[in-house]
């Protein structure tokens, strides 16, 4: 006879059917999103990437992070377990260093499905199951090396287990288990991603609102001013050491223009028809499955404020966020899909006859999900993606076509500027300063400021490029050809050659198959003195 057990939420349910049908659902959905992430093992290496290709090629070889004359220290345990594929794979492969990403982000897509199967019913979890399976921007950060996936599947765990930390008929040893294993798992996602505290401040508040909050008002008034005293003093602690403001600071800083309306847009265009009903789904979801739902919605909803605001938008940002906006999705949808389906059911009965409506319910029924669920962008981008779309991109450069012309650019009286740094020291190893605007924070935005990811200076004006121009007699201006149309996309072209096109100065420029060249010499005789500071703070360390 089978055994009734207590489901994660406290629902009862069957042994052996409900532990065999997770079992081959789980296997089944592995299956299928460890093969559509492995079809751009071997794609072009994204600029990302050679971060922590470079860093953990230097800590296989001498135990250094280095990078050219600097250093990569961003999420070093991602750099260093690099390294460690490295070492067992027999060497810097990136197919090899991209493969655990897989496996990562394999593990994440079953993660979310189970537990929204387990906590809302196998509707829901196949719903979560159609969304992780059509999720270009989860495939895309699973085939890459970097930290991404694993930063995502470390934050979902930690999620979880602070979810059921407060579950209300939690017994003092599986509370205290979860505390450690929810700590645990949140101190190590930060270590890759500092926005983990915006995941970590939408569970803290959902926790605060939700089980704290109600707890505070049976008790005394003497003991809520009190608390209320505490947070106002932690306030006024924060404002007067200037914690707060440079919180604040750091929250909004970035080189580029902020676009507080990119995830709208984003969402908007990969999911058409879910986004602009997530609020009313949300309210379904609540409504049926309050815990849950309100858990998942706190995260989705926070996160997705706190980043929309911040210094830099990026769609990869919120990939540690989104399995918990599919879980809400897939409640709420859960919760309305049955009685749509069923008033559907009468529509055609009204209309045939009740003989022959259960056939043709089934065939319209069909159509109306295919419909749904093709008109989402995100399933016909996860199609194009998988089949040979954008993530098999083609190198941005091609530096076999100019190995001979750099070696020409080597020497004191020479310069070699380039826009993308880390593929030059990858496919070259070298190169004199960096035109970008690619700013750390702690570079203040300084011309000629060291990068320390590289150990070379970094320009991101005309001026400062008419500057190099005049202090080198002779000097290569490289890039890809990508680059121009990208560059060009943003910013003006005139005032860049004005920096080239001075009195002074010859220049060509050369339009290779995927680079082009732009050089110049300078009539020495008429060099300025003053600009002896600009060639040493290029001079090689």
């Amino acid at each position: 006879m089978t055994q009734p057990i207590s489901g994660l939420d406290g629902h009862t349910q069957n042994v052996t059917p409900a532990l065999s049908g997770t079992v081959v659902f789980a296997l089944g959905l592995f299956v299928v999103a460890v093969a559509l992430r492995l079809t751009q093992l071997d794609g072009a290496i994204y600029y990302d990437e050679y971060y922590h290709l470079l860093a953990a090629t230097s800590r296989s070889q001498d135990g250094s992070l280095d990078i050219y004359q600097g250093a990569y220290t961003r999420a070093p345990l991602y750099t260093i377990f690099t390294s460690w594929v490295f070492d067992l794979t027999g060497g810097p492969d990136v197919a090899m260093a991209r493969l655990p990403n897989v496996l990562f982000g394999a593990l994440l897509a079953v993660g979310v499905s189970i537990w929204t199967r387990c906590i809302a019913g196998p509707l829901a979890g196949w719903i979560v199951a159609l969304c992780v399976i059509f999720w270009p921007n989860g495939i895309y950060l699973s085939q890459l090396v970097r930290f991404y996936a694993l930063h995502g599947l470390i934050f979902f765990v930690g999620a979880i287990a602070a979810y059921d930390l407060f579950r209300p008929d939690a017994t003092t040893a599986r509370r205290l288990l979860m505390l450690l294993l929810s700590g645990t798992m949140m101190f190590l996602a930060l270590q890759f991603q500092d926005s983990t505290l915006v995941g970590a401040m939408a569970i803290a508040l959902w926790a605060a609102l939700t089980v704290l909050l109600p707890l505070l008002l049976r008790q005394s008034r003497g003991l809520i001013f009190g608390v209320l005293a505490a947070l106002l003093v932690l306030a006024v602690a924060g404002f007067a050491t200037g914690m707060v403001q440079d919180s604040w600071a750091a929250y909004r800083s970035s080189p580029w223009d902020r676009d507080p309306t990119g995830y709208h847009r984003a969402l908007r265009d990969l999911y058409p028809v879910l986004w602009p009903l997530t609020p009313v789904i949300a309210v379904f979801a609540i409504h049926d499955r309050l815990r849950p739902a309100g858990f998942c919605a706190f995260i989705a909803a926070f996160g997705l404020l706190a980043h929309s605001f911040a210094g830099v938008q990026n769609i990869r940002h919120i990939y540690y966020l989104s399995p918990f906006l599919f879980a809400l999705w897939a409640m709420g949808l859960q919760a309305v899909l049955p009685p749509i389906l069923r008033r559907i059911r009468n529509a055609i009965a009204g209309i045939v006859g009740n003989g022959r409506a259960r056939a043709l319910t089934g065939f319209v029924l069909i159509g109306v999900l295919l419909f749904a669920m093709f008109a989402q962008s995100a399933v016909m981008q996860t199609f194009k993606d998988v089949i040979g779309g954008a993530l098999h991109r083609e190198p941005q450069a091609q530096f076999d076509e100019v190995f001979a012309v750099l070696d020409d650019y080597d020497g004191e009286d020479r310069v070699i500027v380039v826009t993308n740094d880390m593929e030059t020291i990858y496919h070259r190893g070298r190169f004199d300063l960096t035109y970008s605007r690619n700013w750390l924070p702690e570079m203040g935005e300084v011309e000629f400021a060291t990068d320390p990811r590289n150990g070379r200076p970094l320009i991101s004006t005309e001026e400062s490029l008419g500057m190099v121009v005049q202090a080198y007699p002779s000097g290569l201006f490289l890039a890809p050809r990508s680059w121009w149309s990208d560059w060009f996309g943003y910013n003006d072209v005139i005032p860049f050659l004005a920096a080239f096109n001075q009195p002074n100065v010859e220049w060509s420029i050369e339009k290779l198959e995927r680079m082009v060249l732009l050089r110049w010499t300078t009539d020495p005789v008429m060099q300025d003195p003053q600009l002896a500071d600009v060639r040493e703070k290029i001079a090689a360390e």
